[in-house]
């Protein structure tokens, strides 16, 4: 007995599970502020103020921007998750499928 062939539809859900995929693990486990994260870097960046003033404010801005890019990997994280968690179900779901058609004789 031959095997039903998938329709394009699957096709579509497919690439779009795994184009989110690609896009939340770049940015989950490769998007991120480096240079600014460094205490290393952070120190050379503010140690140019002379003003105490200036140099807190841009302190604060850069620990901001930190806080902000760590919230945004979170989400990003969570969300690679689900998405893979539903791509594995997806795929799952299809190979039932395809072995609930086909019984072994």
């Amino acid at each position: 007995m031959k095997s039903p062939k998938l329709n394009s539809t699957w096709y579509f859900v497919f690439f779009t599970y795994i184009s989110l995929i690609i896009i939340m693990g770049f940015i989950t486990f490769f998007h991120g502020n480096e240079y600014a994260t460094n205490p290393d870097n952070m120190a050379k960046i503010t140690k140019t103020y002379e003003n105490k003033e200036k140099f807190k404010a841009v302190q604060k801005l850069l620990k901001e921007d930190i806080q902000g890019l760590q919230n945004v990997q979170n989400i990003a994280a969570q969300s690679f998750n689900v998405t893979l968690g539903a791509l594995l179900s997806f795929l799952v779901t299809t190979i039932s499928g395809k072995i609930k058609n086909n019984p072994k004789p």
